[in-house]
């Protein structure tokens, strides 16, 4: 950080602020972002998924069964972040529920293990992901960014941490 500072000071940028992306213990890192930028967040947020987003989504997932499903995230931002227990899980939920795994660009290796024997749904564009979400009863996630996107669009969410603080990173309105 300290040297795109200087590099913005040489080009002559007036003033040049930066802060720690990592928030003091027992701060939340939206609140700990906002109070940087002199703004709030809101407790819970609320992100619109528009209709078209819906139906363009329920057609690319035609016969997937996304709609009242339980979404399976395992994926996260590093493997340190993903929980081991997922594959286990899933085989206990999946006699009494739909199943289906969530994937993004990054987690093949994560979502390998599940293409046999569950539902993949993994070429949605991201703007898409919020209304692939809100079709879900439940989002089962890492701490990663399907969990934070579900809260926002008001599906339940139980998100896992394995090497994070849920203090610190938990899903904003997401129950304690």
């Amino acid at each position: 950080a300290q040297t795109v500072v200087s590099s913005l000071r040489r080009l002559c940028v007036p003033t040049v602020e930066s802060i720690s992306p990592v928030p003091p213990a027992g701060t939340h890192v939206a609140d700990h972002l906002a109070a940087f930028a002199g703004g709030a967040v809101p407790a819970i947020p609320n992100l619109r998924v528009p209709n078209q987003d819906v139906t363009v989504v329920e057609k690319l997932t035609q016969g997937i069964g996304l709609e009242g499903s339980i979404i399976v995230a395992p994926g996260a931002g590093g493997i340190v972040k993903r929980w081991s227990g997922f594959p286990e899980l899933m085989v206990r939920l999946s006699p009494v529920h739909q199943v289906v795994v969530l994937a993004g660009p990054a987690d093949e290796n994560a979502v390998a293990p599940f293409r046999s024997r569950f539902q993949v749904v993994d070429k949605l564009a991201l703007r898409l992901l919020p209304a692939a979400l809100r079709l879900a009863r439940l989002v089962i996630a890492n701490d990663s960014g399907p969990g934070h996107i579900a809260t926002a669009v008001g599906t339940p969410v139980v998100s896992i941490f394995v090497s994070t603080s849920p203090e610190t990173w938990a899903p904003r309105g997401a129950p304690k």
